[in-house]
């Protein structure tokens, strides 16, 4: 048994993967900077449990390790990577929008919307196409 691509995803495989990868060094990037806020935050009286308890825990500690596996899975893999990256995307901007008062910076949530839109038309072109499918043999 043998996985063969279609011979028309040879040619924008390449731009896909390095967009992919762009996007992975992204997101490994906000993670990192989420967990240097958390290392180097300013104030002295600071506990993650404070005011309103698991909402900063969960948006100082655990999005920035979720950013990171996400970064990782897609610059290890786009193809099965991008899904993982899509559903903790998804999860950030469902979490910000809940979580925010006052929107008053719709530019990080606008822009991994937008991202995920370009994703998933990618993928539904991808699907649609039965030339660009994957056929074991």
């Amino acid at each position: 048994m043998a996985i063969h691509l279609g011979s028309s995803t040879v040619t924008s495989d390449k731009p896909i993967l390095w967009g992919y990868r762009c996007l992975a060094l992204a997101w490994i990037t906000k993670g990192y900077l989420g967990w240097f806020y958390l290392i180097t935050v300013p104030n002295i009286d600071f506990h993650l449990m404070g005011d309103n308890g698991w909402n900063s825990f969960f948006s100082m500690v655990i999005m920035p390790i979720l950013d990171i596996i996400a970064g990782v899975s897609l610059w290890i893999s786009w193809r099965w990577g991008s899904g993982v990256w899509a559903c903790i995307a998804f999860s950030y901007v469902c979490w910000e929008i809940t979580r925010r008062s006052n929107m008053y910076s719709l530019m990080p949530l606008i822009a991994i919307a937008l991202l995920l839109l370009i994703h998933f038309a990618r993928v539904f072109l991808v699907r649609v196409n039965a030339e660009t499918q994957i056929k074991i043999v």
